[in-house]
């Protein structure tokens, strides 16, 4: 969906900042920006690119509306936001999941940071490789399990 107009994307169609990207069941896709960063993102799944620094040293930031996204993280940096976390990576990869009143995070490589999507609740927590946690609306996140 761009500047509200819904159509089907082809391969090779560009996507730009403030775009959402919505699969449905059966589908799905994969994005390379160029920054290097890789997206897959699994079936019924919806995101928007709200922004998106190829030259600047700010990061790369997409809205995980609901669905799961698998993120392969270039050279700069990258969050995901979901209703109920906020992911940070840099140069890692990770699998992140959004649900009803919860986010489920898995890092396959490197580290992220993560915490609440609600300012005051819980502080930073860094999850490194092999690990995953989750954090469900209004509480930290959980301790990093194996």
């Amino acid at each position: 969906m761009r500047e509200n107009e819904k159509f089907d994307a082809q391969k090779n169609d560009p996507v730009f900042k403030l775009d959402t990207v919505k699969t449905s069941e059966k589908s799905r896709v994969k994005i390379l920006f160029v920054d290097d960063s890789l997206v897959s993102v699994g079936e019924n799944t919806s995101f928007l690119i709200a922004e998106h620094l190829k030259d600047t040293g700010k990061v790369s930031v997409f809205n995980l509306i609901d669905g799961v996204m698998n993120v392969i993280v270039g050279k700069k940096g990258l969050e995901v936001h979901t209703p109920t976390a906020v992911t940070s990576a840099r140069g890692t990869s990770f699998l992140v999941w959004a649900e009803k009143n919860k986010t489920g995070l898995a890092v396959t490589e490197g580290r992220v940071d993560l915490m609440s999507a609600q300012a005051g609740v819980g502080g930073k927590m860094l999850i490194n490789a092999g690990n995953m946690s989750v954090v469900e609306i209004g509480k930290p996140p959980v301790v990093s399990v194996k």
